[in-house]
């Protein structure tokens, strides 16, 4: 990773579920204790592939081995590297179904999101509620299909931008319009209401079943660079380069 550049991974969870047993030791003992508690199987599969790839990933960049990682919540429940100190780095990850996304910057504040397009009664309501108006008379004006995703690729670039300021959901989802960048798919968001604060937002490409989004805070210029993890050899090449580094 350099400066100025942020690097998004895709990650299609399914294709390393059967394996996440293997995964589960690289689990915090708090992580382990939740995955344990897990009813459905499926959920705790996925929960432990999402948790271990995004130790593994910042382990790589930290030096360190991913169990060793410990985290920290700030007052929203933004995540933060606390040991080791002072590595600068700063994350976001979120999933939808079996697309996990993962954003590492070494030097910015990030948010991603990824929300599965599907049909939603009352995105309407939803919309009058939690968006603003600007926003709400577009999502009207459109056919129900068309409606759909765009009310998620709205979601998700909102959600992107309280996820890199680390504001609450309910607080940060009226008070940032998303209009201005909804068509261009890069832009640079204000919010208002007293909450002061100028993010740049990138639209991803994730495939046409889903809507994601990534949002840096300031108004400095970024490079994306994306990769997209299908294949679960890749995954344990990834965990063999990491222990080799660390001296396991």
């Amino acid at each position: 990773m350099t400066h100025q550049c942020v690097s998004v991974w895709q990650i299609n969870i399914e294709a390393f579920a059967e394996n996440a047993e293997a995964y589960l030791s690289l689990l915090s003992q708090d992580e382990q204790l939740r995955a344990a508690h897990l009813y459905l199987e499926r959920e705790k599969r996925s929960f432990i592939v999402r948790r271990a790839f995004l130790r593994i990933i910042l382990g790589s960049y930290c030096s360190v081995h991913p169990q060793q990682l410990r985290f920290r919540l700030q007052q929203f429940g933004k995540p933060s590297i606390a040991f080791p100190c002072h590595t600068g780095i700063h994350f976001s990850h979120a999933h939808s179904f079996d697309m996990g996304l993962y954003a590492f910057s070494p030097d910015q504040e990030v948010g991603i999101d990824v929300e599965k397009i599907r049909p939603l009664p009352d995105v309407l309501a939803i919309a009058r509620s939690f968006f603003s108006y600007r926003e709400y008379v577009f999502l009207k004006k459109l056919s129900a299909p068309n409606r759909d995703r765009a009310f998620f690729r709205m979601w998700s670039i909102k959600e992107a931008l309280i996820k890199a300021k680390g504001w609450s959901l309910e607080k940060g989802l009226a008070a940032c319009c998303t209009a201005g960048v909804f068509d261009n798919g890069f832009g640079r968001v204000l919010f208002d209401d007293g909450l002061v604060s100028e993010s740049s937002v990138s639209v991803l490409d994730t495939g046409s079943d889903f809507a994601a989004a990534l949002a840096v805070q300031g108004c400095g210029e970024y490079e994306i660079s994306c990769r997209q993890l299908e294949d679960a050899s890749f995954f344990s090449e990834l965990m063999q380069d990491v222990t080799v580094d660390c001296g396991h």
